[in-house]
């Protein structure tokens, strides 16, 4: 397991980061600021895509149509 995660600690952390924002989220959310958790939100949202980005190599959606190079 500890191989994994030194090969792919962007991941991981990105992974955690965007589960963080996810909970902070729903505590603004919760105490009724929802600007703040609206802000909170979009950065977990970003955070999980990046986590995941290297699943993809290709994707198109909502207009955007994107591919990745390979590394």
């Amino acid at each position: 397991m500890w191989k994994a995660i030194s090969e792919n600690w962007q991941h991981v952390i990105f992974a955690v980061v965007g589960c963080v924002a996810l909970g902070y989220s729903f505590l603004f959310v919760r105490d009724g600021k929802v600007t703040e958790a609206s802000a909170v939100f979009a950065i977990a949202f970003l955070s999980m895509l990046y986590s995941n980005l290297a699943r993809f190599k290709r994707f198109k959606g909502l207009g955007f149509e994107a591919e990745l190079w390979e590394t």
